[in-house]
């Protein structure tokens, strides 16, 4: 799925942020493709080692020391779930990057930071990613650290409507679930699940792109 957007936006100076992903490519470089969140880049990278490093930027103009966690190794057919939290601390920035339940780095940021966040494009390929990407969502806030393992829930996706911090659930992708697709547009719509909230809406999609594959 390529260059989705969504135009899902804080309405304060903190975000936290959710995907899935199964990989089935452990042995060739390969972009999990960039998330954007306004002119903030963010991307993860697997490496010919079958251990990742992911990032994100968010600072002003995207250009200000990124974040970098690496973890792995990373084997194929396998459900991970990476979680990046992300504050605006009077100018400092607060991260932690968690993959499957687990902090794997935190740290403090300066320069430009911004105070509002819109999440404007998902998954954008600069390179080919080889596998599945599942349940991603968006949060309006710094979750707490008992919340992201509730969110992990052992490895499985749960309802979100029941999670803690469900108040400030801006997006729900489930992606495959009700999902449909325009030939005419090359697009497939992936509804929102949290009501009123933004669809996504793929572009350059060839309409094999869903799959009944699922985390679990």
């Amino acid at each position: 799925i390529e260059n989705v957007s969504p135009g899902v936006s804080t309405t304060d100076d903190e975000f936290t942020f959710s995907y899935w992903f199964n990989s089935n490519n452990t042995l060739n470089p390969s972009y999990i493709p960039n998330m954007h969140i306004a002119t903030f880049g963010g991307g993860q990278l697997l490496t010919t080692s079958n251990r990742y490093d992911y990032s994100i930027g968010v600072a002003a103009g995207g250009g200000a020391t990124a974040a970098y966690a690496n973890n792995g190794p990373l084997n194929g057919d396998v459900w991970h779930q990476n979680v990046y939290k992300y504050h605006n601390n009077g100018g400092t920035g607060n991260y932690e990057f968690w993959t499957d339940g687990v902090q794997i780095k935190s740290g403090t940021r300066g320069g430009n930071v911004a105070s509002t966040y819109t999440l404007a494009n998902l998954f954008r390929a600069y390179a080919a990613f080889l596998g599945f990407v599942d349940e991603i969502s968006f949060w309006d806030t710094y979750m707490e650290s008992e919340q992201i393992v509730s969110l992990y829930n052992s490895g499985k996706p749960g309802d979100l409507t029941l999670h803690a911090d469900y108040s400030d659930l801006l997006a729900w992708w489930k992606m495959g679930e009700n999902a449909t697709y325009d030939a005419a547009s090359n697009a497939w719509t992936i509804p929102n699940s949290i009501t009123g909230g933004t669809d996504l809406v793929t572009t350059n999609s060839a309409g094999d792109e869903v799959t009944t594959k699922v985390a679990s």
